[in-house]
């Protein structure tokens, strides 16, 4: 998917690394609500490390379906209709090629740290999510315009 990459005034932007990031997680946020999931956080820090975007995917069919839950005495142990999926996004921008692919940055060591800090957050929230998924969003600056690539249950 193509985006348009425009200031307020409509002007091209110049980025910096930081601008860069930023931009690529707003970008990727938008896109996740088009496809019905709910931001429940942004840039979520502890001493682990971060959590790009957190984002709830409501349950609506039978956990089954579910990424963890894919039947026998597990399944049933979770209620139907709970509170649903939680995606834990790390979103990887970039404006070339030549480092490989956004989803090449997210080390072994990386997903570690991000699991981790997942924890903290599912500790601190004390909500129930009977699924728990790590996705990594790849979002290709081009000019004024970016290419997103979600990549489901990663890790």
């Amino acid at each position: 998917m193509h985006r348009r990459l425009t200031d307020a005034r409509g002007g091209d932007f110049i980025f910096n690394k930081q601008e860069i990031g930023r931009r690529g997680e707003e970008i990727a946020a938008a896109f996740l609500e088009r496809k019905g999931l709910v931001i429940a956080d942004r840039n979520f820090h502890c001493r682990w490390g971060e959590l790009d975007l957190v984002a709830v995917e409501r349950a609506e069919t039978e956990m089954d379906d579910c990424c963890f839950a894919s039947g026998g005495a597990a399944a049933s142990a979770f209620p139907k209709q709970a509170k649903g999926t939680v995606r834990f996004v790390e979103v990887k921008t970039r404006t070339g090629t030549g480092y490989g692919t956004p989803g090449e940055a997210v080390t072994y060591a990386k997903q570690q740290k991000i699991k981790k800090t997942a924890l903290t957050w599912l500790q601190a929230r004390g909500e129930y999510f009977p699924c728990i998924c790590f996705d990594v969003i790849e979002v290709w600056v081009f000019g004024r315009t970016a290419k997103i690539r979600w990549l489901q249950h990663c890790f």
